[in-house]
């Protein structure tokens, strides 16, 4: 049923829907004018031989429409996950494109073709000709927290499959306005601010709302329905008064939710944060609704999952095709799990050292190693401190070596993300190693007091 509802909306999306003069972004563009432009994008491409094409925009209208020229036989687009110059000239080198749309060509680096999205014609040749739904038409460009970059290719199938079920899954409706808080460039940010109103012929708010009363202003102007945030929004909310009587959904991803906050949201407005669980990589693999108490994570009903030693396995449509996967066709995500019965998992922390913090992937090993660069550091250890709300980390480092604090974090700031950087530093004589000669990580954990 799923496969049927996948096949039954991709061939339809080259269409523009009978609706086609309603609003998609709010006082923005229509969904024709967005047929329109995608037709435009389509056109250009095809005559100036564009194969792939960059986009440095947070214009959902844009973005959509881009994507919707690609499947349309048009160009692979890249979604890089930054705008600076350093990023798009890193992304150029590891992935090459011919061509960057940006609203802002003027911050683009010198010697690349840039076009705006007001030199593209609104009217091209209508869209025709779909492109294999399991061929890479989108590749995302996501930030190292210590210079270490990462690109995850999709299909057609990954992406719209997947914004096909979450939009059944709660329900979105032609009515829903939604409001986000998260950048349309990032995963959950495309997916839930883009793809799944798109799909819905629901309406957008075309600003990224970032500071509390412009996300509270935003819901209650435009009567939002359905709000799309991530932890640390949630956080700085938790200080106000929120009173809002239209909004039906609230979701959370890119990170742990704080019970604390979970449960301050839920009181003023008696709705269970609706706290998604997965990767860029991935896809969305599982749910919890956090008011402040549930702790286990329900898989998704079209994820099928199990537990290998001791890691959690998926499989879905939704994963990208480079995932290597087992005989069975199940991926071994690094995420450590147990059981929770009633086809629950409780998420214990990851096995490869990598963890999340801001909503940000951190490698503790290339932080170790970038703090092993210092002048004066004979040796590092990094760990990350578990701290209340399930996956929130804290990133603790001790230090072998004669330096002081000040010029540890002096020296860090130049080498690291700053959500990367050590929120806690010892500096010892000697780093505490066991009888194999490994670091003794319980000794090093007693350092650290939370």
């Amino acid at each position: 049923m799923i496969e049927n509802n996948f096949i039954a909306l991709y061939e339809k999306l080259l269409i523009s829907p009978d609706n086609a003069d309603k609003e998609f972004i709010i006082a923005g563009k229509t969904y024709k004018e967005v047929y329109d432009l995608a037709s435009g994008i389509a056109e250009l491409c095809r005559k100036t031989n564009v194969n792939t094409l960059c986009l440095c925009t947070e214009n959902k209208a844009v973005i959509i429409a881009s994507l919707l020229a690609s499947i349309s036989c048009g160009p692979s687009v890249l979604l890089p996950h930054s705008f600076d110059k350093r990023t798009i000239r890193e992304m150029k080198s590891a992935a090459g494109f011919d061509l960057v749309l940006s609203d802002k060509p003027e911050e683009m680096p010198l010697q690349l073709e840039v076009v705006t999205p007001d030199q593209i014609g609104l009217k091209g040749k209508p869209l025709s000709q779909l492109r294999d739904p399991d061929s890479v038409f989108l590749k995302l460009f996501t930030g190292g927290s210590t210079g270490k970059s990462k690109i995850w290719q999709k299909t057609p199938r990954n992406i719209f499959s997947e914004a096909l079920y979450h939009s059944n899954a709660f329900n979105v409706l032609d009515e829903d306005i939604f409001v986000s808080t998260v950048p349309p460039q990032h995963i959950y940010g495309l997916l839930y601010s883009v793809l799944i109103p798109f799909i819905s012929s629901a309406k957008v708010i075309g600003q990224t709302c970032t500071f509390p009363q412009e996300i509270i202003s935003s819901i209650k102007d435009n009567s939002g329905t359905i709000l799309v945030s991530i932890p640390v929004h949630y956080r700085v909310l938790k200080s106000s008064s929120l009173n809002f009587p239209s909004l039906r959904l609230a979701l959370s991803s890119a990170g742990s939710l704080e019970y604390a906050d979970a449960e301050y949201f839920f009181k003023e407005t008696g709705i269970a944060i609706a706290e998604i669980f997965g990767s860029t990589e991935t896809g969305g693999i599982a749910l919890r609704y956090n008011s402040g108490q549930e702790k286990a994570f329900m898989p998704f009903k079209n994820i099928d999952w199990k537990i290998q030693d001791g890691k959690l396995s998926v499989q879905s449509d939704f994963i990208s095709p480079e995932l290597p996967r087992d005989a069975e066709g199940y991926y071994i995500t690094e995420d450590r799990v147990e059981n929770a019965g009633e086809n629950n998992f409780m998420h214990l922390g990851r096995a490869d050292g990598i963890v999340k913090v801001a909503g940000k992937r951190v490698d503790l090993k290339e932080v170790e190693n970038k703090l092993k660069q210092i002048i004066g550091v004979a040796d590092a250890a990094v760990i990350a401190l578990p701290v209340s709300g399930g996956r929130k980390n804290v990133i603790a480092a001790i230090i072998e070596g004669s330096l002081d604090h000040q010029t540890v974090k002096k020296r860090a700031k130049e080498l690291l993300e700053p959500y990367a950087l050590p929120r806690k530093i010892k500096i010892v004589e000697k780093l505490p190693v066991t009888a194999a000669g490994k670091y003794d990580k319980q000794k090093i954990m007693s350092f650290f007091k939370l």
